[in-house]
């Protein structure tokens, strides 16, 4: 059962960038965190993370509600988005080649005693769309998505 989750998991991160996969289909292309705190404690620490961090915490999609009305058994799985809305705004007309991409998404999924988070790392998008701008972009998101991991992964 384990391996059916992990492999939905990997899906749906598939799926949220396509491209990532195409540029590289391995565990480079995840910024992931670990935490060994309770998996309701981890999600508020993540949207206080997300919003300490300059974003705006937008929804949380909960992917294992619908799996488990199809009768999968899985533990609890998020998809967590948040943004910047004058940026999303301002690259719907600059970029809008960027914006299956928007907002960005970090999964929570509890795996045994931990709570795993992953996001498709942004910084591999500069091999599929190069320029100065958006280098820089895409560094800005991964550095951002890093530190938010790690707050929301750190335990008090």
């Amino acid at each position: 059962m384990l391996a059916l989750v992990r492999n939905i998991f990997r899906s749906a991160l598939v799926a949220l960038p396509l491209s990532l996969n195409a540029v590289a289909g391995d565990a480079s292309t995840m910024l992931r965190a670990v935490s060994s705190d309770p998996y309701p404690e981890t999600m508020t620490k993540l949207q206080r993370a997300i919003e300490a961090n300059g974003y705006v915490f937008s929804r949380v999609q909960r992917v294992d509600y619908g799996l488990r009305r199809r009768g999968y058994d899985i533990p609890p799985y998020r998809v967590v988005f948040f943004g910047k809305p004058e940026e999303i705004r301002f690259l719907s007309v600059a970029q809008p080649r960027l914006l299956p991409f928007l907002p960005l998404k970090i999964i929570l999924y509890q795996d045994g005693d931990k709570v795993v988070l992953l996001a498709a790392d942004p910084s591999r998008l500069a091999q599929v769309y190069p320029g100065p701008a958006n280098d820089g972009l895409f560094q800005t998101w991964r550095r951002d998505i890093q530190t938010i991991l790690r707050e929301a992964a750190r335990s008090e």
